[in-house]
């Protein structure tokens, strides 16, 4: 076959693979251009679509006439079609927290499912190799709805030695940082009485070896005293009295002494159980500190 041939030979347009239907959105001032097939992964965009208020055949077809989104910014737009690209081509692209973010609001948002589990998955594992901070992940959490991330990420702020930093402070607002103050404060509380009691059960193990010595100085005066009375009733008696060892006596000349008992007084000291709350149960107390609703914006602008 010439190339004559295959040139005259009509060609058809793949079914699957061959996009010529894209529509054209305008966002934060730029054009963005996205396939109509991976827009219909999306139920949001899918009821776009299918919508008789789309604005007739013109809109989204040109850059002349594009679909506006409001609200969101260039950034998360980026971040969110370049995932898309990832999907797709498979690229192996490292993604810093703020971009996933970005990417998981708006795939969130426009429900898109199978995207928004694959960033989640990839972005928890972030969380535990350990490179977010724990504000980014509540913001995160409260953006993108994803609770799982939420109490753990409140948990490094309560617990750690370092209190909140201003700038975490604005952006919590002050409902969530009065609630983390309250458990800060609970868990001080708590570690005081517990040292306290720590102490008590010192002293009172100390007092109770102060108290078993005392108890055997006084077992051993009263041996001596009762030593002392038999000799003396031998004495009276023109007797004498033999003791254990071998050439030891004592005749009717002994003069009998009687050592003074020693007594003491328990030296007790009440102790009352303490029992440390978690800080995981004292922030689930904290009902602003369970909701998904709040101003914390996810940082990605």
């Amino acid at each position: 076959m010439s190339n004559d041939d295959i040139q005259r030979t009509p060609l058809s347009r793949h079914p699957l693979y061959y996009d010529s239907d894209y529509l054209t959105f305008a966002v934060d001032g730029y054009l963005f251009k996205l396939p109509v097939r991976r827009l219909k992964e999306s139920k949001y965009f899918q009821d776009m679509l299918g919508s008789e208020h789309l604005g007739g055949s013109v809109e989204g077809k040109s850059d002349e006439h594009p679909i506006t989104l409001g609200g969101i910014t260039s950034f998360e737009m980026e971040s969110f079609v370049g995932i898309l690209d990832a999907r797709v081509f498979g690229k192996e692209v490292q993604r810093e927290w703020k971009q996933l973010a970005a990417a998981l609001h708006l795939a969130t948002m426009w429900e898109f499912e199978d995207v928004r589990t694959r960033l989640i998955k990839d972005m928890s594992q972030m969380i535990s190799n350990g490179g977010v901070e724990p504000l980014d992940r509540v913001e995160g959490s409260i953006q993108c709805r994803v609770s799982d991330w939420l109490h753990p990420a409140y948990q490094v702020l309560c617990d750690r030695k370092e209190g909140v930093t201003t700038e975490e402070a604005k952006r919590l607002g002050m409902d969530r940082l009065a609630a983390i103050y309250r458990v800060r404060d609970r868990r001080h509380a708590d570690a005081v009485n517990a040292a306290n009691a720590a102490k008590t059960v010192a002293q009172n193990a100390q007092a109770a070896a102060q108290n078993a010595l005392v108890e055997a100085q006084n077992a051993l005066v009263e041996a001596q005293n009762a030593q002392t009375a038999a000799e003396d009733r031998c004495r009276r008696g023109g007797g004498h009295i033999q003791y254990g060892f071998a050439g030891l006596s004592r005749g009717p000349s002994a003069i009998p002494t009687v050592p003074p008992v020693i007594y003491t007084a328990p030296l007790a000291i009440q102790t009352v159980p303490v029992v440390q709350t978690p800080t995981l149960a004292l922030i689930k107390a904290e009902d602003i500190l369970s909701s998904l609703d709040g101003p914390l914006s996810c940082g990605c602008a």
